[in-house]
């Protein structure tokens, strides 16, 4: 493994305040077989202080290229341009905490040159009430699984995160698969005062408010069966709308339900069973 010559700085305050900056400009690893992995330009930053073992702050990291060759130098697998960015801050005054997830990748090229391209996920939880995130922060880490956390230590503070409210966002996501298309956003919002929560989970769907909003061409549908079929129910049905040489599914989210705009209504929880049923089956 042969490693280019790289820079890393930093600095810290007697306060906590951290900065970081680390830049490798390439890796390269040979195989017995004759491949090789090749990564470029990676470099990484951050901004912030480690509070009650959460960190306050941004922190950044990316990689120009990520690619397997084979013993002609052909290529297997190529990742170009790929970046995740953390952010988090603290409302002093509400006591309460907001964080970002932001993952993005400009094209990923697999076996047989197909390629998923423009992806971009941005994933956020706002309004979360700190000593209740932090617990939990702090309960995880020293339990990773959760399963042998004390439940007398979880329940109240699931009790305090809910009581107080919170949103869970998904601001932007969407990709390209051979030029087709798909986007989606939508917030889910726990209003403040929603208790019993660890007594009684049930209590969670109905109180939930929200929207979702949804986009696939009619590529990528036509190139799945039986989501194409799906989403031509779902048109009749008038749930779903033509638009743009696609489909759109925009609804709101009350009382655990979607709500569309010609009135009708569905189960949030309908959203899941595939989901569930594929875990019951594996089983």
């Amino acid at each position: 493994m042969s490693i280019s010559p790289s820079v890393a700085t930093g600095t810290a305050t007697v306060l906590g305040q951290v900065t970081f900056q680390l830049n490798v400009p390439s890796v390269q690893l040979d195989f017995e077989n004759g491949e090789q992995l090749v990564i470029n330009q990676v470099s990484a930053k951050g901004e912030g202080k480690q509070e009650n073992g959460f960190w306050l702050g941004e922190q950044s990291a990316s990689m120009k290229q990520f690619s397997i060759l084979d013993q002609n130098h052909d290529s297997l697998f190529d990742i170009d341009t790929i970046g995740y960015t953390f952010k988090s801050s603290l409302n002093a005054e509400s006591d309460r905490i907001d964080t970002q997830h932001i993952f993005d990748m400009t094209q990923l090229t697999y076996p047989e040159g197909a390629q998923l391209s423009d992806l971009n996920v941005d994933f956020a939880m706002n309004s979360l009430d700190r000593s209740a995130f932090e617990g939990l922060v702090s309960l995880y880490r020293s339990n990773p699984s959760l399963a042998h956390a004390d439940i007398n230590e979880i329940a109240p503070l699931i009790e305090n995160l809910f009581a107080r409210g919170f949103q869970v966002s998904m601001n932007d996501m969407h990709f390209k698969i051979a030029e087709e298309e798909f986007k989606s956003k939508w917030l889910v919002e726990v209003p403040e005062g929603t208790e019993n929560v660890s007594r009684d989970p049930s209590v969670v769907l109905p109180a939930l408010q929200g929207n979702m909003n949804a986009y696939m061409s009619q590529g990528m549908a036509l190139a799945h069966p039986m989501l194409a079929q799906g989403v031509d129910e779902l048109v009749v049905m008038d749930m779903i709308k033509e638009k743009d040489a696609g489909y759109e599914l925009d609804a709101n989210i009350e009382g655990g339900q979607l709500v569309f705009e010609n009135g009708q209504q569905i189960p949030l929880i309908a959203l899941f069973l595939p989901l569930l049923m594929g875990q019951s089956m594996g089983q």
